[in-house]
Parts: structure tokens; C-alpha cells; sequence
């Protein structure tokens, strides 16, 4: 039987960037293959994580960290955008195209 600390996980991000062998540890999943923070920006809406029996779809996500601690593991962290944290965005996007059509600089 497969355990918590023997289960793989594959993490699909939008941009069709894979991820994939990974153990979870908590909240972050290690990996063996490095893993830069630059591959996540961008692509986190949607995220697809499976665990090879179920499959989750997360629409929108941020990545929290990414720490080399080991040489050769990298871990990293993702979550999910709370519903306030999605409505900041767009109202920052709204104010921005707004001054935008206006001419007026934030």
C-alpha cells in the first residue's frame, strides 16, 4: 500500500510546464529535478495535480516559495488565490486600464 511519503505527484501548470516524480512533504512537494520560480510565473491559472489515482484542478493558484535547502532537492509550495485576493486583482487590473484610457499615471 502506498503511503503519504512513497506517493508521487505530477503538477501540470497552464503554460504545459510538467512536473512530475515528486514526494509531498506538508504543503510542499520535493523534487530531484531543479525547479526555478521563473517556471511558475504566468502559469498558475490552471494548475492540475495528480497523484496518479485522483487528479485535482486547482484554477487558480500562486506559488509560495521555491528553497534549494539539499543539494540536488528542490521544494516548493503552492496555494490557492482566496476569493478577496482574486477580487483585489481585478480590481487593481480595472483601475489600471481605467488610467490607462484616461491618460492619467498611477
Amino acid at each position: 500500500m502506498e503511503t503519504e511519503e512513497t506517493r508521487t505527484y505530477k503538477i501540470t501548470l497552464s503554460n504545459g510546464t510538467v512536473f512530475d516524480d515528486l514526494v509531498k512533504n506538508g504543503d510542499n512537494y520535493i523534487s530531484k529535478k531543479e525547479v526555478s520560480a521563473a517556471s511558475f510565473d504566468g502559469a498558475c491559472c490552471p494548475v492540475i495535480i495528480s497523484d496518479g489515482e485522483a487528479e485535482e484542478r486547482h484554477s487558480d493558484m500562486v506559488l509560495v516559495h521555491v528553497l534549494n535547502p539539499a543539494s540536488g532537492v528542490w521544494w516548493f509550495a503552492l496555494r490557492d488565490l482566496q476569493s478577496e485576493e482574486l477580487t483585489q486583482i481585478k480590481n487593481r487590473s480595472d483601475i489600471e486600464y481605467l488610467a490607462m484610457m484616461c491618460d492619467v499615471t498611477l
